[in-house]
């Protein structure tokens, strides 16, 4: 449970209160007319709603039996009293704009948005009510003899077995709501071929279309989804579709790329991200390449909840062939309830034949996927022009926010760094900015705590001057909320999102003003802690950092690169003051893509410290543990390594206090990789591997380092699946290629073999750039290249690496040692597995240049600038180049025959 912050710790100033409380009932006389405008719309969805009572109240007079009227009445006088005071509130703005002088109207208006609030509080309580009403004399199976209305029964028409039968298939409540939802929301998109189906949830709707689709639909059918996607849904898709292909925010030109490379039968998309980088998609370019190339059956299932159907194109659907089905999914607990969320609710709308109509309504019976009718009942009735009136108010509060939290990132006085929001709107309404907002707090505050302690502080803010926020999940409602998403999945970093709600604009530059001084103050809150650097050091470095100055304890000392003194090697290990790793531009002969406007420029990670990209999880997974305590009173260090890894923990783990190393190895591991273990002083423990008779029947090399790990005096840092393996690239790596790119790096292409490399760096940069492209490289089966796994091996490989590629290859053994030779003998030391990385870079670029897009975003961004990572030296592998390639790449060696003899 999180614990709140203290007002205290922040010691709000009483002139503070005054100033925000004072906007709240200023507001500029040339923003009169729109505050009286927002007030009379405040007003019109208050009507709106009211009026669905009344019209139930008159619909079910005649079906009431007798003992129920008393109920009815009570309901219908409720609600009549609470037009009442609706109709006077219309009167009193009416009489304010008329005659009330411009210094009085602000305080009358703000009144009559309480009042409007108060209302919709009543109103809440209402819908709820009128929902069990619906059902309470109802009973669940009626009698199939009768075909008459049953004491006590409110099914008024015939009764037809099993529609009628237990309500996890079926009810009127439902099926009416579904004709409405349809006609009022949908009839714009061009189909007669769509219908509605509500469910009890939105999560339980996606999970509907899904084992529609893989279980009797589409059953064994390719599938590929556009990330990024809502977390929720990435997961149940992950586990309906195994194989699923993943795409990382693709251009349309490159959707279209990739579906005509992978002719998937199913597509999975949201139209506008629920992610910590909200954006829209490109799902239209996937409804034209269905339309117009796809010869085979084909779905298309698009999350609309971000983007409500209401606000999609006219004629969308119009024109499709037989063979495209596309199914949109939304949320009832966001934007159709206007604002009050009395229930949960998720809707699907199927433009398809009328045959998967029928399977599919019956997957959905089987299922009980249903709305119950207690809580249809609860929901206004659909309404077209009301929903967009509403969010043009969410819409235009978004982008108010949002700008004002740009500037402050921008002055850098507070600890937000960044914000993502749809800032050019959605396909066809560009006036659209959403509701949602996310947050990024500058790198050394980004953690779950500190996230939660600034929407605290903005809380107790707006607690203060009588500010309407809260915190909690979801949006669409009347209030602002703000709320840590993604805490605890694996497939997206816990971000603090923002929804907007429909506040006046008085309340939102208020808001403003309280996320501004919310902003200062959590700085101010943290000014005194260390840097987060000092988190990551051995015990002797931060001892001495606490005490020292940065240029006195030598953090800076990677400009000079000279450092001295006691604890001048603890220094010199710690990634933080590497200095930088060269970062080489090819020339033209290595770059068949230069006049094309390519840039290619290798990152020599060889030339760290420890001479290989592996120092740094080294040490980021060591330091962590020992500040989280985990290093007490251990002496060995175990890891299922062969190399690299390996022999950077074992240098690592002395600036910790940790004098021995073990390596679990294959038993086929080369003799020049088990002479270099020994040389470093580690201790190998050999494993059966592949060839060997007991492989498979023994647990896994990394499961028996994980279990020497759990031992006391035993440490595991677990390189697969330890997080603090990619959070070290990203701390360190990734601003570092941002930095001597400029910015400007538009691909990155790596390997995989743990794949912390990959997705932290990724990670690191799309912070900076959410649209970089990533190669991901990978040997062919029974073609290995040192360092990187097989794609079969990558199995027990935990970090998303697919959610993080755009695209990957397969390279063949003797691609990757021959363009490693290329390189080195030009002076680039990268060994195999850079050389994979390189033709795998080049690879992508034909790719890209075959389609036409390349041209395309050169065109757009200038020079195309492509890095790939040097993560070895050639040097330890060069018998393996000969064992790979043969002789045919390297020079004759000519015997000595006359000393005097010439060529």
């Amino acid at each position: 449970m999180f614990e709140p912050v203290s007002i205290d710790r922040f010691s709000l100033s009483q002139s503070t209160v005054t100033t925000l409380s004072a906007k709240l009932r200023s507001v500029a006389p040339e923003k009169q007319n729109n505050t009286v405008t927002e007030a009379v719309d405040d007003l019109a969805e208050v009507g709106f709603l009211i009026q669905c009572l009344l019209q139930q109240c008159q619909d079910e007079q005649a079906h009431v039996d007798e003992e129920q009227t008393w109920l009815h009445a009570n309901f219908k006088q409720t609600v009549q009293a609470l037009n009442a005071r609706y109709r006077r509130q219309i009167d009193l703005v009416e009489r304010t704009s008329r005659w009330s002088a411009a210094a009085q109207q602000a305080g009358i208006l703000i009144d009559v948005r309480r009042e409007c609030a108060a209302i919709k509080s009543a109103l809440r309580v209402a819908y709820r009510r009128r929902g069990l009403m619906l059902c309470l004399a109802d009973w669940q199976s009626p009698m199939y003899s009768s075909s008459v209305p049953l004491e006590r029964n409110r099914i008024y028409e015939g009764i037809t077995e099993h529609v009628w039968d237990y309500k996890r298939d079926a009810h009127m409540e439902a099926l009416a709501y579904e004709k409405a939802f349809a006609r009022e929301y949908c009839a714009h998109l061009g189909s007669d071929r769509t219908r509605a189906y509500i469910t009890n949830s939105g999560m339980a709707a996606y999970s509907t279309v899904l084992h529609w689709l893989a279980h009797e639909q589409f059953a064994g059918e390719p599938a590929l989804a556009v990330q990024p996607m809502y977390f929720e849904n990435i997961h149940l898709a992950r586990g309906f579709f195994p194989n699923l292909l993943q795409l990382q925010s693709p251009s349309a030109d490159e959707l279209i790329y990739q579906l005509r490379l992978q002719q998937p039968s199913i597509v999975l998309c949201d139209a506008v991200t629920n992610c910590g980088d909200v954006l829209a998609h490109e799902f239209q370019a996937v409804l034209e390449w269905a339309a117009n190339e796809a010869e085979h059956n084909v779905a298309v299932v698009i999350d609309s909840t971000c983007l409500p159907m209401p606000l999609l194109a006219t004629g969308l659907l119009q024109g499709l062939p037989e063979n495209v089905t596309v199914i949109f999914v939304e949320s009832l607990a966001k934007y159709h309830q206007f604002g009050m969320d009395t229930v949960t609710g998720g809707v699907i709308v199927a433009h398809m034949a009328d045959a998967c109509h029928d399977s599919f309504r019956k997957a959905k019976a089987r299922l009980g996927t249903n709305i119950t009718d207690g809580s249809v009942g609860s929901l206004p009735d659909p309404d077209c022009e009301r929903l967009t009136r509403r969010m043009q108010r969410h819409s235009r509060n978004t982008r108010m926010v949002a700008e004002a939290l740009e500037q402050f990132a921008d002055e850098e006085q507070g600890v937000v760094e960044s914000v993502s929001w749809l800032r050019g709107g959605a396909v066809g309404t560009p006036w659209f900015s959403g509701s949602c907002l996310t947050v990024r707090l500058a790198k050394s505050y980004r953690t779950i705590a500190i996230y939660r302690e600034f929407e605290q502080r903005v809380v107790e803010l707006a607690r203060e001057v009588g500010q309407p926020v809260t915190l909690g999940t979801s949006f669409g409602f009347d209030v602002s909320r703000l709320y840590v998403t993604a805490p605890s999945t694996k497939f997206e970093d816990p971000f603090l999102r923002m929804s907007l709600g429909t506040e006046t604009q008085a309340e939102i530059e208020t808001l403003i003003e309280i996320l501004k001084q919310a902003n200062s103050d959590v700085r101010r809150a943290h000014a005194k802690e260390l840097d987060n650097d000092l988190q990551f050091a051995p015990p002797r470095l931060a001892a001495k950092a606490t005490t020292q100055s940065a240029t006195a304890s030598g953090l800076i000392e990677k400009d000079s690169a000279a450092f001295i003194g006691e604890d001048a090697l603890e220094r010199y290990l710690c990634p933080a003051n590497y200095a930088p790793a060269p970062l080489v531009e090819l020339p033209l002969d290595l770059n068949p893509f230069r006049k094309d406007g390519v840039r290619i420029m290798a990152k020599l990670m060889p030339l760290v410290p420890l001479m290989n990209i592996k120092s740094v999880p080294a040490y980021s997974m060591l330091a962590k543990a020992h500040e989280r305590g985990e290093l007490t009173d251990v002496s060995n260090v175990i890891e299922s390594s062969s190399s690299n890894t390996v022999l950077s923990l074992s240098v690592m783990a002395k600036l910790f206090g940790i004098q021995s190393t073990y390596a679990i190895v294959d038993h086929s591991i080369a003799p020049g990789l088990l002479r270099m273990l020994r040389l470093f002083g580690i201790e190998v423990m050999m494993h059966p591997g592949p060839g060997h008779e007991m492989y498979a029947s023994v647990q896994p090399r990394s499961e028996r380092a994980a279990a020497f790990g759990r031992t006391p005096g035993w440490v595991n840092p677990g390189q697969y699946s330890n997080p603090d393996n990619p959070a070290g690239f990203a701390k360190w790596l990734a601003p570092e290629i941002w930095t001597q790119t400029q910015g400007r790096i538009s691909v990155l292409s790596c390997g995989l073999g743990t794949c912390g490399t990959m997705v932290g760096v990724t990670q690191g940069l799309r912070e900076r750039n959410p649209n970089i492209h990533v190669v991901a490289n990978c040997p062919k089966s029974g073609e290995p290249v040192p360092g990187p796994r097989e794609r079969a091996q990558l199995s027990d490989v935990t970090f998303p690496w697919q959610d993080v590629a755009t695209t990957s290859f397969e390279m063949g053994s003797e691609e990757s040692f021959a363009a490693s030779i290329e390189l080195l003998r030009r002076g680039i030391m990268g060994g195999p597995s850079s050389g994979m990385n390189y033709a795998g870079l080049l690879r992508y670029l034909e790719g890209e240049k075959q389609s036409g897009r390349l041209q395309e975003r050169v065109s757009a961004n200038g020079d195309l600038h492509c890095v790939f990572l040097c993560c070895d030296s050639p040097l330890p592998h060069v018998d393996e180049y000969f064992d790979a390639l043969g002789d045919k790449y390297f020079p004759d060696v000519h015997p000595i025959t006359e000393v005097n003899q010439t060529r």
